[in-house]
C-alpha cells in the first residue's frame, strides 16, 4: 500500500532576497543544470558564497522530435474536429519536424522565439492547401497506422478510451462526424472504441502499455488542451467530472508513486482532488487550459539568464526587507494564458517599477522553453523568477 505523504511548502525569505538563477542545458539533453549567480548575504556578513550547480532530471514526458516547421491552425469548433486536430498534433511530436501548433492561448508571445532561438518557421498552407483538417490528414497519413473511431458524444467513456489508446496503436481519433476524411484516404479503422469503457480499457490487452507515470484528467468541455500531450506521451487522459473521491482515488491507482496526473477536476474541488492524490503518493499539475504542450515540450531549453540588477544595498546595517511576490507557481496553464497578456500581472504598466518576485512553475523549463525565454527576455531589472 502506497504510504499518505503530507507535501509542506516552505518558502525560504532570504535577507538579501531571493537568489538569482540562470539555467542553462547541458550535453544530456533531459537534464537542466540551474546555477546561482546570487551572493547569499547575512546580516554582518560580507563573504560571497561559491556559486553552486544543481542538476535535475525530467520528470515529464518531452517529445522526440523537435520541430522545424509549424502548421498553425484555429482550434476547431465541434467535439469530433478538436479530438481528431489534437490526437493527430500529439502523433506527429514523435514522428516528424513538421508539426501542429493550435491557435490558443498567449502563443503569440513566443512564435518570434520559436525562429530566433530554434529556426522554427510557420507555414499558412500546407501542401498548397488551407490548413484544415482534411488536408492535414492527407499530409501525415503515411505515418499513421490507422485511426481510432469515437462516440462524438463528449460525454461518453469512449472519448476516454479512444484518447488513451491512440499513442499507443499511432492512430489519429474520429467520430462518426468526420470519418469519411480517412475512410476517403484509405486509412484503416484500428480500433472501433464507440461502445468501449473505462472498464474495458483496464481489462484490455492495452492497459499494461500506457504510461504508468503520467495521467490525465480534464473537464469536459476542456478538450483539444492537453489531448495531444496526453497523446504523445501514451497516457491515461479521463474526462473526469465525478463528484466521488474514493472513486476519483481509485481511477489513479496504477500510477507509480510519484507519479503526475496533468489537468485539473472543478466538480471535486481543489482539495479534494490534491487530497485524493496525495493519498495515492502522486502529485497534480494544474495545467487544464494548456495547449500544443505536445509540440512546444520538444524544444529543448535554451540558456536563460535573469536581468536582476545587483541593488547595492549595504547588508551591513540592520535592516528589514520586505519581499513582494506573485505566485501560483504550479499553474502552468496560467502561465500560458493569461498571466502574460493581462494587465493584471505581467503585462500591467507598473511592472519594472519596483522589485517584484515572480513564481514560475519548474516543469517550464522543460514543457515550455519557448515561453520559458520569452519570459526571461521580456523581465526588467526589478523582476525576479523564483522555483
Amino acid at each position: 500500500m502506497k504510504s499518505f505523504v503530507k507535501i509542506v511548502s516552505l518558502l525560504l525569505v532570504l535577507v538579501s532576497g531571493i537568489s538569482q538563477v540562470a539555467c542553462s542545458k547541458s550535453a544530456d539533453s533531459n537534464t537542466t543544470t540551474l546555477v546561482s549567480t546570487a551572493a547569499t548575504t547575512t546580516v554582518n556578513q560580507e563573504e560571497e558564497k561559491t556559486p553552486v550547480e544543481y542538476t535535475f532530471d525530467s520528470s515529464v514526458p518531452k517529445a522526440a522530435v523537435q520541430a522545424t516547421t509549424l502548421y498553425q491552425i484555429g482550434e476547431p469548433s465541434s467535439f469530433s474536429d478538436k479530438l481528431a486536430v489534437s490526437t493527430l498534433q500529439g502523433l506527429v511530436a514523435n514522428l516528424s519536424e513538421e508539426q501542429i501548433m493550435i491557435s490558443g492561448g498567449a502563443y503569440n508571445n513566443y512564435r518570434t522565439y520559436l525562429k530566433r532561438t530554434w529556426g522554427c518557421t510557420y507555414q499558412s498552407k500546407v501542401d498548397g492547401n488551407a490548413i484544415t483538417l482534411a488536408p492535414l490528414m492527407a499530409h501525415y497519413k503515411d505515418l499513421l497506422s490507422g485511426y481510432i473511431l469515437a462516440s462524438a458524444d463528449s460525454s461518453s467513456d469512449s472519448g476516454n478510451v479512444a484518447i488513451s489508446l491512440a499513442g499507443i496503436l499511432n492512430a489519429v481519433v474520429v467520430t462518426p462526424e468526420n470519418q469519411k476524411i480517412c475512410d476517403d484516404l484509405g486509412m484503416t479503422c484500428l480500433l472501433d472504441a464507440t461502445d468501449k469503457d473505462d472498464a474495458w480499457l483496464r481489462s484490455s490487452e492495452y492497459w499494461a502499455s500506457l504510461n504508468q507515470t503520467i495521467a490525465f484528467e480534464q473537464p469536459l468541455s476542456m478538450a483539444p488542451k492537453l489531448v495531444d500531450y496526453a497523446v504523445m506521451s501514451k497516457s491515461y487522459f479521463s474526462f473526469y467530472n465525478g463528484h466521488n473521491s474514493t472513486e476519483h482515488r481509485n481511477k489513479y491507482k496504477f500510477l507509480s508513486d510519484g507519479g503526475i496526473v496533468f489537468g485539473y477536476n472543478n466538480t471535486l474541488g481543489e482539495y479534494d482532488t490534491v487530497a485524493s492524490f496525495s493519498a495515492e503518493n502522486i502529485q497534480m499539475i494544474p495545467s487544464d487550459h494548456a495547449y500544443n504542450l505536445s509540440t512546444l515540450s520538444g524544444f529543448k531549453t535554451a540558456v536563460l539568464e535573469q536581468k536582476t540588477a545587483d541593488t547595492g544595498d549595504d547588508t551591513s546595517k540592520k535592516v528589514h526587507t520586505v519581499c513582494i511576490i506573485m505566485s501560483d507557481g504550479d499553474n502552468v496553464q496560467w502561465m500560458t494564458n493569461d498571466f502574460t497578456t493581462s494587465d493584471k500581472w505581467w503585462a500591467n504598466k507598473n511592472r519594472g517599477k519596483f522589485n517584484m518576485g515572480w513564481g514560475l512553475p519548474a516543469t517550464a523549463i522543460d514543457l515550455t522553453a519557448p515561453f520559458a525565454e520569452y519570459l526571461y527576455d521580456s523581465m526588467s531589472e526589478k523582476d525576479e523568477f523564483i522555483m
